[in-house]
This record gives C-alpha cells, structure tokens and sequence, in this order.
C-alpha cells in the first residue's frame, strides 16, 4: 500500500510522498535524466544507499549500463547493489530465451557484455568495488533455502519437473556487490552468501 500522502506527478508518471518516490528516467542517460531527479527528492549520496536491480541492466546496452555503474561508483562511497538478471546466452536453451524474447520486440542488450556468473561479479569488481559475489538460481535454491522451506513449499505445491526448474533456474543471477566494507551491508553480504 502507498504511504497516504502519496501525489501523482508528471503526466502520472511518477508517485512522490515523504518515504516514497517512483521516477521516470530514461536510464540511458542516467546522469542527465535521473539523478538530478534523485537529488531533488532527497536523495543523498554520502548515506549508505542499497540498489536493487531486477532485470535493469541486463535491457541497456553495456555501455549505458556500465555508466550507471560508474556514477555510483564515483559518488556513493557505501553503495550496495543486488540484481537479478539473465545469463548464459550461448548454450542451446540461452539461445532459446533470447530468440523467445526477441519474438516479443524484447532485446537483452546487455546479455552478452556480461555472460556469466564469473563476468557479472567481475564487472563490479572492476569499477574498485570492495567485493561481488553472483550465484546463480540453482546454487541459491540448494544452498540459501533451508531444507524445511523447501519441505514446506513441496507441501503446497509438488513440482514434478525439477530438471526443467534446474535448467532455467541457471541461467538466472543474483549479484551482490559493495563499493567497501561496511557493517551496514554486511549482514546482507552473509546472508547472500
């Protein structure tokens, strides 16, 4: 539910209150477009900021995508990121998802810039990011859920086709990065881990 004070704004575009702010942005040009945005709703850089990411980047060419990276990289000393986004484009069922995908006007313009588990990770790493962990769906199912959860989830519904899961399920990455060491990203950092 959306805090009470909640204002529709530019051309109901975007959603403003005290704790909430929805806005549009062309993130291609992320420096220009948004972040003068996020400044003028009270964002503020030097306090540690976590950015969620789920399936973002992976629609931008690397180079815009890379640029948002950058600019927090240069301005928010304690950032965290988590994204959620497709990898694997060269095998039989990447090429699937992308041609799926493509049947629908949809292109993932950042898939092969960053292909892998390994890629993704290192693409923080390489902006002087402090640490970046990428795990891909099936190794957060088997090692992030405990055993009881999932007990409890087969109870509600059996899922007969755990080779089918398996196969999408890897070719899906939560990454976890952090800009530096900092106790206030450190019980996600674990938890992710």
């Amino acid at each position: 539910m959306l805090p009470t004070d909640t204002a529709v704004a530019s051309g109901g575009t975007e959603l403003h209150s005290a704790t909430f702010n929805l806005l549009a942005g062309d993130l291609r040009d992320f420096e220009t477009s948004v972040v003068p945005k996020l400044r003028d709703r009270g964002f503020d850089p030097a306090h540690p900021t976590l950015f969620v990411s789920e399936c973002v980047l992976i629609y931008l060419d690397s180079i815009h995508s890379d640029a948002i990276l950058d600019w927090i990289t240069a301005n928010v000393p304690a950032a965290g990121i988590v994204t959620y986004e497709q990898i694997l484009p060269s095998d039989r069922f990447g090429q699937m998802m992308i041609a799926n995908l493509r049947a629908r006007g949809l292109e993932l313009r950042g898939l092969h810039a960053y292909p892998s588990l390994e890629s993704t990770a290192q693409r923080f790493l390489s902006r002087g990011w402090k640490s970046a962990q990428a795990v891909d769906l099936v190794q957060y199912h088997d090692s992030c859920i405990p055993p009881s959860e999932h007990d409890r989830l087969s109870a509600i519904e059996l899922l007969d086709e755990w080779e089918e899961f398996r196969l999408l399920a890897s070719h899906y990455a939560f990454t976890f990065a952090c800009t530096r060491d900092s106790e206030v990203f450190k019980p996600a950092m674990e938890a992710f881990l």
